[in-house]
């Protein structure tokens, strides 16, 4: 891995933009009903965004050329996303009393809602394609021809 490629830097900072725009819809319901601050949108969307800039140094399979089945593709973005939402959100917190457990189930469930059905829309860079199991031609059992 590389961070100074730009096919590095393009898919880290679309996979942030996608985490950024997964936690504003959410919010911008709450925001509507008067739930949270302007600031407070602002802030978890663009810490949420950070977080998914951070995570990327971990690896990104599409810059790396890897391919995984679509179900791990969707299970790992959204337990990223989940993380890159949430953890801003608790961030501030001192006393766990003080979370607003309703914002913070709205926002992040509504955040992972978006990446499921982002992921399950797009096709993910790093997802093998439709019908390839990921197994080589022997590695599976043998078929018998009629």
């Amino acid at each position: 891995m590389n961070l100074f490629t730009p096919a590095w830097w393009e898919s880290a900072g679309a996979r942030a933009a996608n985490t950024a725009i997964a936690a504003l819809i959410p919010l911008a319901t709450l925001l509507v009903a008067r739930e949270v601050t302007p600031l407070y949108v602002v802030s978890v969307a663009a810490l949420s965004a950070i977080a998914s800039l951070v995570t990327s140094l971990a690896g990104l399979p599409e810059v790396d050329g890897k391919t995984v089945p679509l179900w791990r593709a969707v299970l790992v973005r959204s337990a990223k996303t989940l993380g890159q939402v949430g953890a801003p959100m608790l961030l501030g917190v001192v006393v766990i009393n003080d979370v607003d457990w309703y914002a913070f189930a709205v926002t992040v469930g509504g955040a992972v809602l978006v990446t499921l059905l982002r992921t399950l829309k797009d096709w993910l860079p790093e997802q093998q394609p439709v019908g390839d199991t990921g197994l080589e031609p022997d590695d599976g059992p043998q078929h018998l021809a009629a």
